[in-house]
């Protein structure tokens, strides 16, 4: 039972409701940069073990880029990570709205 099905407070369901929506959004782009660090942590393993990461992926994959400097695919993870965090961050403050309005 939440106070506004009783006590409708004007503008609170299309704020749940956009909110709901955003969740859903960030939620998936977590996803989505969780992945990317997933494949990037694999091809770094890949090529600290030597072993040439092109044979493991299938080349018809755009997700997948292979570099020769080690540098950028840190970068890249590293900033990943960065992004990841962010996102996190944003869907933390998106629960807290959303338990607010339920209270």
């Amino acid at each position: 039972m939440y106070l506004s099905n009783h006590s409708p407070i004007p503008g609170v369901a299309d704020t749940i409701t956009a909110l709901r929506r955003r969740h859903e959004k960030v939620t998936e782009s977590i996803n989505h940069y969780e992945r990317l660090i997933a494949e990037q942590d694999l091809h770094m393993q890949h090529m600290s073990d030597g072993t040439d990461a092109s044979e493991q992926h299938d080349a018809d994959d755009p997700t997948i880029t292979l570099r020769a400097e080690p540098s950028r695919d840190e970068d890249d993870v590293k900033n990943l990570e960065w992004k990841k965090q962010v996102l996190e961050a944003r869907v933390t403050g998106m629960e807290r709205d959303l338990g607010g309005l339920f209270r």
